[in-house]
């Protein structure tokens, strides 16, 4: 059988987000976590025109406004190439799906990460 996991592999992508925001202080293991939800949401946003990839890119931003003080610069600029990718890839949606509240807040999101230095 060839079972589809979009579903739980989203789930599990925002799990990895919520759990580095909520119970993890030490950087790089949540940038391990960042880099694992990365790989499913990027994945997801290739062959998906559904919002729910979206929906979990948005706590990047949290994420990003967390553990920015503490991470390399390279860890930065890993954060900022993925929602630069993610913004790049809200441009090529249908507008009925860009205007919708999850790709919107979506956008908002990544759009504070990329705007500050």
């Amino acid at each position: 059988m060839d079972w589809d996991t979009f579903q739980i592999d989203n789930h599990y992508a925002r799990y990895l987000l919520i759990m580095a925001i909520e119970e993890i202080e030490d950087s790089k293991e949540a940038m391990e976590n960042f880099r694992r939800a990365k790989n499913i949401i990027n994945r997801q946003m290739a062959n998906e025109r559904l919002h729910y990839p979206y929906k979990v890119a948005s706590l990047y931003q949290p994420f990003f406004d967390k553990f920015s003080p503490k991470l390399s610069s390279s860890d930065i600029e890993i954060i900022k190439s993925t929602a630069q990718k993610v913004l790049q890839r809200i441009d090529t949606l249908p507008d009925y799906r860009s205007k919708g509240r999850n790709i919107r807040e979506c956008k908002l999101s990544i759009e504070s990460i990329i705007g500050k230095s």
